[in-house]
């Protein structure tokens, strides 16, 4: 897990200095190691930085060379393999191909027998090695036999050409820029940033985040000129020629038929082993748990896989206000499997004081406050353990469904398939369980039929743009930058690609019915979660007390915000007068207090970067 960086251009030059302090603000992501591959008098010569480790100290600092046109940089965590022979860029001499590579393939050694069964040698043991020997022997075949988390940069010598891929989901982040015959890219938008004569705010993102909650939610930034690889995807940029864009992972959802013994019997093989590479590490590994169904199946996992110590370390974020908190669940499974908890009670203002450190990690504003405490839990980590590697439950509800707008997307699947009765009987259950009206269920149902789909397929239509778009790609995104942070990696076993796949072969009978949602993963969880939090109807998710917060600790900052706005006019959003909305929410005549949360963080987001 790391940070990377590069700058390729036919025409422009870049001294070493000028980029070493863009590339330095990924020193965050990679505080084990740094390294730099440059194109000095056309030949390739290795540099150092202020981090590189003593192996390599002898090399000339990157700081000294002038006038260059090719820089492939690299910021490391030690992960897997924590000995130098893991050091980044990875070159292949023969061939001229260097790697520089951010992520975790968790299935190296597999891939590691089959290339050494073509013939391949190993000077390491770690899986950045295999990534560079498994380009060089299948070529852009290779992402589709990676099981893991990558952004992945690899530059051509010989044919002068870079090549740029992101994984399945986007969990890794990976941004691009292109002027004429230059390209930048790096892990993060500042450092592209840095190489900008100016920066501008990309207008149309910002209208869409304030009127739509919409963010990383397709190719385009907060930045003008600013892209991101898309998830499932590769780039490739040859000197002199436009870029080309190649979808290496375009899987469709197509339901087969499975039985109900057969498909439990698949996720339980699938869950598991997805939970069993994820914990293969060099470093202590732990988890992050809440008192729902998703991080506790993990936790199980463990246990069942024979991978779980009493020494286990579990982080949580927990509340004063007993409405919010989920400690009485969470003491459940540390008393099951006697787990090290650690509980982080949340304070309105800590949370407060983090948000600007949040967000000059996120590049972005927020979609809720979650993310900041987030940011905490990692911090606390940090702070308190050796833990470097954290599984989370990411993707879980986007898979199985586990929101409640699933159950209206349920709704309109049974309703397309001609399902009538079993479409009255659940609507009747969510109302009683729920507390909907019929009015709010039918237009509810109206907007999700308006969500592009295949008739008789909406429920896997619509969860797979939930993977593959906004919201889970934005998710990903706030928990990279919060983690990294603080030099932590985390890992989604729901989000293991056969574990997706299978996901998407199967009717929604399996996900939501009667008896409540995520029906398959509940199953699942019979012998290993406690009864208590199987059973559970209030799913809270990553919750805070943010709206509370907002009206009561929070105003005079909010106040403070909108007083600004006010005098110099900060946003320019058609039709909307942002001051009178904050007005009219102050005043209780509106209960808006998500968009007047969007505005508030967007205007300290303005404030941070002086965009």
């Amino acid at each position: 897990m790391c940070g990377i960086s590069g700058f390729l251009s036919k025409e422009k030059t870049i001294s070493g200095g000028e980029f070493y302090k863009a590339h330095n603000m990924l020193a965050d992501r990679g505080p084990n190691d740094e390294g730099f591959i440059i194109n000095k008098n056309n030949s390739l010569v290795w540099a150092k930085g202020e981090r590189t480790t003593e192996r390599f100290k002898y090399l000339q600092d990157i700081k000294m060379h002038d006038k260059l046109n090719v820089i492939i940089g690299h910021c490391r965590l030690s992960i897997i393999d924590l000995s130098d022979n893991g050091h980044q860029p990875m070159m292949d001499e023969e061939s001229g191909i260097i790697l520089t590579y951010n992520g975790e393939i968790f299935n190296y050694k597999e891939l590691r027998i089959d290339l050494e069964k073509l013939g391949y040698k190993f000077h390491s043991n770690s899986d950045t090695e295999v990534v560079l020997k498994s380009y060089i022997a299948w070529g852009h075949d290779c992402f589709c036999k990676f099981n893991g988390m990558w952004a992945i940069g690899i530059y051509d010598s010989k044919l002068k050409s870079v090549l740029l891929c992101r994984d399945r989901f986007g969990v890794k982040p990976l941004y691009y820029s292109v002027d004429g015959k230059l390209l930048c890219f790096a892990s993060e938008m500042k450092v592209l940033c840095a190489f900008k004569e100016s920066v501008a705010i990309n207008e149309k993102a910002i209208n869409k985040y304030l009127r739509d909650c919409k963010l990383c939610d397709g190719e385009e930034t907060f930045i003008k000129g600013i892209n991101e690889v898309n998830p499932g995807e590769y780039i490739q940029f040859v000197e002199g020629k436009p870029i080309e864009y190649y979808r290496y992972w375009d899987f469709k959802p197509v339901e087969s038929f499975w039985n109900p013994k057969d498909a439990e019997e698949e996720f339980k093989y699938l869950f598991q082993d997805a939970v069993r590479l994820r914990m293969r590490s060099d470093v202590e590994v732990g988890s992050l748990v809440s008192g729902g169904l998703d991080s506790n199946s993990i936790v199980g996992s463990i246990a069942v896989n024979g991978q779980l110590s009493s020494q286990y370390k579990t982080y949580s974020a927990v509340y004063k206000e007993k409405k919010f908190s989920e400690k009485s669940y969470i003491d459940l499974t540390v008393q099951k499997y006697g787990l090290d908890s650690h509980l982080i009670y949340m304070d309105p203002m800590e949370v407060l004081e983090t948000l600007d450190k949040e967000l000059y990690r996120t590049e972005m504003p927020l979609r809720s406050a979650a993310p900041i405490l987030q940011y905490i839990l990692y911090e606390n980590i940090k702070k308190t353990s050796n833990v470097k590697v954290v599984l989370n439950g990411q993707g879980a509800d986007e898979l199985f469904g586990g929101y409640n707008g699933d159950y209206l997307t349920r709704f309109v699947h049974l309703l397309e398939n001609n399902r009538f009765k079993e479409m009255i009987s659940e609507i009747n259950n969510y109302r009683k369980i729920r507390h909907r009206g019929i009015k709010q269920i039918a237009f509810g149902m109206y907007s999700k039929s308006k969500i592009p789909h295949r008739r008789g397929n909406a429920f896997n239509d619509i969860s797979f743009l939930q993977i593959t778009n906004t919201p889970l790609r934005e998710y990903l995104m706030y928990d990279d930058r919060a983690s990294m942070a603080f030099g932590i990696e985390t890992r989604a076993p729901f989000l293991d690609y056969r574990l997706v796949e299978f996901a998407f072969s199967l009717d929604c009978d399996y996900k939501i019915n009667n008896t409540g949602n995520k029906v398959l993963v509940r199953n699942y969880g019979k012998d290993i979660v406690p009864n208590e939090i199987l059973d559970r109807k209030d799913k809270m998710g990553f919750v805070s007390p943010q709206e509370v917060w907002q009206r009561n600790e929070w105003t005079a900052k909010l106040d403070s915000c909108f007083d600004e706005i006010r005098r110099n006019g900060l946003f320019h959003l058609s039709g909307s007068d942002l001051y009178n909305e904050y007005h009219l929410y102050k005043n209780r005549r509106n209960d808006e207090w998500a968009r007047i949360w969007r505005i508030f963080c967007l205007y300290r987001w303005k404030q941070i970067f002086k965009y």
